[in-house]
């Protein structure tokens, strides 16, 4: 059917990681999982955290409280094809995290491709393609701070204990 032809938005995930916000694209769902509640905090609404792939990477997002229960009714979950048409990427505790405020639901397929977590493809995107082991481990990102002062993110972002989006 039409299902099968929507394509995943290529490079979606190296967008979202690198914080662009300005394209809406279209993603499979990998997994949906039940986040806990914040220790001591039993009344705090359920948090799911749910992985995106282009096809290629994938990315955890967080849902925003009032898409929760597209995944309690089941509506999301791995092979759901998304649309993300509202969402922020903000940094929390040092990690990359994109966080869905909308969304629409496209349909459902078999996941595709072998995709791999965009976090821990660190600088390959810049190297060519036979260095891309040998810098699996690196992470450039965190090279910001170290020479002058003027690099480095602002406290918020280092301490991570405010952050700014609830």
């Amino acid at each position: 059917g039409e299902m099968e032809q929507t394509p995943l938005t290529k490079h979606a995930c190296d967008a979202l990681w690198n914080g662009n916000t300005d394209f809406k694209p279209i993603m499979q769902c990998l997994e949906a999982r039940a986040l806990q509640a914040a220790s001591g905090n039993p009344s705090s609404t359920e948090r799911f955290r749910i992985s995106l792939s282009d096809g290629d990477h994938f990315i955890h997002a967080m849902l925003a409280t009032q898409l929760v229960d597209y995944v309690k009714n089941g509506r999301v979950g791995p092979g759901t094809i998304i649309k993300l048409t509202e969402y922020l990427c903000n940094v929390v505790h040092g990690r990359k995290i994109t966080i869905v405020l909308n969304l629409e639901v496209l349909g459902s397929r078999p996941v595709q491709g072998n995709p791999q977590n965009i976090a821990s493809k660190g600088a390959v995107s810049q190297a060519p393609a036979g260095a891309a082991g040998m810098q699996g481990g690196q992470q450039p990102q965190h090279q910001l701070g170290y020479g002058s002062h003027q690099n480095a993110p602002p406290p918020a972002m280092q301490t991570g204990h405010q952050p700014q989006h609830q």
